[in-house]
C-alpha cells in the first residue's frame, strides 16, 4: 500500500515518473507478476521488480522513456540468464508506463476568455493557476511563454480558449507550429 501512497503523492506534486509492473514471469525469477516499482528522473526508485541486473535494465529503460516525449509505454522481455547473466534462469516481462509531469498554465487576468481557457485547460490535464495583475508578477513575465492560440478562425471566448489550448498541447507534445499557424 505504501507504493500507492507514494504514487498518489507524486501525482499530487505533478512529478513525472514511470510505473514498472512485472506482467509475466516464468521459471525462476526474483519477482512475480504484479510486482511494481516507480522510477523517477535521476534513477530514484520506490518498490522493486527484482533487484540486480533486471532492475538496472528496467531503470535504464524507464529513464529513456521519461526522456522521450513521444513515447508513453514500453514492454521489456528478458531472459535473465541469456540476456543479463543472472543465475535465476527464468524469463520476465515488465511493462513500463510513463506518467508525465503536469504542465502548469498561468493565466493572467480573470476575464471571460480566461474563464473558458482555465476550464478547458483543466479538462485536458493542465494545472491551471489564475492570477491577477499584481506588480510582483511583472519580473516573472519575461520568462514565460504567452501562447495566443493557433489560427482556427476563433471568435467566441470558448473558441479562443480552444485555439490557445491547442497551442499548449502542441508545445507540450513537441509539435512544431509554423508562424502562419499562430495568431
Amino acid at each position: 500500500m505504501e507504493l500507492f501512497q507514494d504514487i498518489a503523492k507524486l501525482v499530487e506534486e505533478g512529478r513525472a515518473f514511470v510505473l514498472a509492473t512485472v506482467v509475466d514471469a516464468s521459471g525462476s525469477t526474483p519477482q512475480k507478476p504484479g510486482s511494481k516499482m516507480v522510477v523517477l528522473h535521476g534513477g530514484e526508485r520506490r518498490g522493486t521488480v527484482g533487484g540486480g541486473a533486471i532492475e538496472q535494465q528496467v531503470v535504464e529503460a524507464a529513464l529513456a522513456l521519461l526522456d522521450d516525449a513521444s513515447a508513453q509505454s514500453k514492454l521489456i522481455e528478458t531472459h535473465l540468464t541469456h540476456d543479463l547473466g543472472m543465475c535465476c534462469g527464468g524469463k520476465m516481462r515488465v511493462f513500463l508506463e510513463k506518467h508525465g509531469a503536469a504542465s502548469h498554465l498561468w493565466v493572467f487576468g480573470a476575464g471571460h476568455v480566461a474563464r473558458e481557457l482555465a476550464a478547458l485547460a483543466v479538462r485536458v490535464g493542465f494545472r491551471v493557476h489564475v492570477v491577477d495583475e499584481r506588480a510582483e508578477w511583472a519580473a516573472e513575465l519575461a520568462r514565460m511563454k504567452s501562447p495566443m492560440g493557433v489560427a482556427i478562425g476563433a471568435l467566441t471566448p470558448a473558441e479562443i480558449a480552444v485555439s490557445i489550448v491547442g497551442e499548449l498541447i502542441a508545445t507540450r507534445r513537441g509539435a512544431a507550429l509554423s508562424n502562419s499557424q499562430k495568431l
